[in-house]
């Protein structure tokens, strides 16, 4: 069985004041299902994850780590619909991909485990297991030079080499749940085009030409549209 990734929330995130009750009951119920799954006991912590979210449906970390666990069980098929799941709710969720993409390798579609692992590394060039799960797919299409090269990164990133059942890692949803931490869309009033982070105006809009956005969805309701680059 290959490795997949789990997420636990930041402990500081818990006691974040801004967070809900409804936040914090969600939070607990993901760390209980993660520690089932630390102890092996995956059905019972796909229970603690549905509660989670069924408190909010909106909680890609519950979907990605309840995915996982099904994985566990050798449910693929619903391991990436949770993955994709997740995915829309957080598109740069960099695990999500990788365990997604475990899940097609499970399922012998290698060439969409390379595409799913591709786009983690993409989003986190520093996630070993995409790489190492990447070397497997190649390895199994017969590209032998490109898997060697795959795992060789990979265990340069993780020298205890350690692929076994499931790795925990800190969650990014976590990390970026202020307000103040939240990715803001810049948009321009004057071409009515909207620019993402690292795109190359993103920082260039004049500010009485500046509009702040929360997200894509709110720039394309206000009538702008992606800017090319």
């Amino acid at each position: 069985m290959k490795r997949m990734a789990i997420y636990i929330i930041c402990s500081i995130c818990l006691i974040c004041a801004t967070a809900s009750a409804a936040d914090v009951k969600t939070s607990s119920w993901v760390e209980k299902g993660v520690a089932l799954v630390m102890e092996g006991k995956y059905n019972e912590a796909i229970e603690a994850f549905n509660k989670a979210i069924e408190l909010n449906p909106k909680d890609a970390v519950a979907y990605n780590n309840r995915g996982a666990a099904y994985g566990q069980t050798g449910n693929y098929k619903q391991q990436i619909e949770d993955s994709t799941k997740a995915l829309q709710i957080n598109p740069k969720d960099a695990v999500a991909f990788n365990n997604r993409g475990v899940a097609y390798g499970e399922l012998g579609n290698y060439e969409q485990e390379i595409d799913d692992c591709t786009k983690a590394i993409e989003l986190n060039p520093k996630l070993a297991m995409a790489y190492y799960h990447r070397g497997i797919a190649y390895h199994k299409l017969g590209n032998r030079k490109q898997a060697i090269k795959d795992k060789s990164k990979a265990y340069s990133l993780n020298p205890r080499k350690t692929w076994a059942k499931v790795e925990v890692v800190t969650s990014e949803a976590a990390a970026h749940s202020t307000d103040e931490n939240k990715v803001k869309v810049i948009g321009n009033r004057d071409s009515k085009r909207y620019h993402l982070p690292g795109m190359k105006f993103y920082d260039k809009v004049l500010e009485n030409h500046r509009v702040i956005f929360n997200s894509e969805d709110e720039a394309v309701k206000a009538g702008y549209h992606k800017a090319a680059q």
